[in-house]
């Protein structure tokens, strides 16, 4: 009976795997033109605003550590 009951709960196994469904999405939102991408770019190399320099500092180093 135990070598039934494994049996049968292999081939139920088997089953929800066969009848499984696979769902792949594709990131069809446009990408940045260049422009953008450099003026971006160009914005990432800058000093922070004061007025936040040290919260985005504290954010980003929040970030790194998880």
């Amino acid at each position: 009976m135990r070598k039934r009951d494994v049996t049968l709960d292999a081939l139920d196994t088997s089953r929800l795997m066969v009848a499984g469904e696979t769902n792949v999405q594709r990131d069809t939102t446009p990408s940045a033109s260049h422009k953008t991408q450099d003026k971006i770019n160009d914005a990432m190399k800058g000093e922070l605003p004061a007025a936040w320099s040290d919260a985005l500092k504290e954010y980003y180093r929040k970030l790194g550590a998880q």
